[in-house]
This record gives C-alpha cells, sequence and structure tokens, in this order.
C-alpha cells in the first residue's frame, strides 16, 4: 500500500521519467571568444547611445566672433579686412556696435598670431583690446 502523502523516489521517476537530453551542434563559425563580449557590447552601447544624443549648442559661433589676426609682415586683418594698427579699438568697436545686447557681453575675439609677431605689436594690439573692454580672447599661433 502506497501512502498518497509520502511517495518516493523511484514512484515520482515512474510517473515523470527525466526528458533526454537536447544537444544542439553550433557552428564552428557562431563560437565566440569570452574576451569579444565585452567589445560586442561596447560596440553596441556606443552605436545605441549615439542616436539618443542632443545636438550640443556652442558658445562660441560665428556671429559672436570677431578674427583678428597679426601676420609676419605687421599687417592687421579684422574679419578679414587690413586695418591699421591704431585703429584696431575703433574696428572692434564698431563690430561690436552691431551686436545684439547678449551677443555684446559674450563675443570673442579671435587672435591669430603668426610665430614671428614682434612682442611690441601684440602687447599694443592687446592693449587696444583692453580699452574696448573685449573681454574674451582667444590666442592661436600660426607657423
Amino acid at each position: 500500500m502506497k501512502n498518497s502523502i509520502r511517495l518516493k523516489e523511484e514512484d515520482i521517476i515512474e510517473q515523470y521519467p527525466k526528458p533526454k537530453k537536447l544537444c544542439i551542434a553550433i557552428p564552428a563559425v557562431w563560437k565566440m571568444n569570452v574576451g569579444a563580449i565585452p567589445v560586442v557590447l561596447l560596440f553596441i552601447t556606443t552605436f545605441s547611445c549615439q542616436t539618443q544624443t542632443e545636438p550640443i549648442e556652442l558658445i562660441g559661433n560665428e556671429n559672436q566672433s570677431i578674427e583678428l589676426r597679426i601676420t609676419n609682415t605687421k599687417e592687421i586683418y579684422i574679419d578679414n579686412k587690413l586695418t591699421l594698427i591704431d585703429s584696431v579699438g575703433i574696428k572692434i568697436s564698431q563690430l561690436v556696435a552691431g551686436f545684439s545686447k547678449s551677443e555684446c557681453e559674450n563675443y570673442i575675439v579671435n587672435l591669430t598670431i603668426d610665430k614671428e609677431v614682434e612682442i611690441g605689436i601684440l602687447s599694443d594690439v592687446q592693449q587696444q583690446l583692453r580699452e574696448v573692454n573685449a573681454r574674451r580672447i582667444e590666442y592661436v599661433t600660426i607657423q
């Protein structure tokens, strides 16, 4: 007589036989090296993140910047127009007068200097920029 509450292991095996093992043959092409898993995950996350990002607004766009270049031959160009050294401050003031109020506070002077420019010319230009209250100056040297 079998106890319905207490079943023996043999009874369970008879009622519910073990399933046969299922073997799946994986082609050699599909086998992956364990070290490749992080690379694949990085690749997937990189491309998924790029589509979700929003464009970044740059602070110094073209309408808020003034290009000023000093060449080796002592020529000064403001927005690609030749300017005398004594009138740099006046030209900057004229350009800033055309800006809106917010642009006046945030404009940038991109000062590009050739490598062999004398320091005296550079200091004269810097003094005139101080007089017209040019607060943000970005320096670039060219060989």
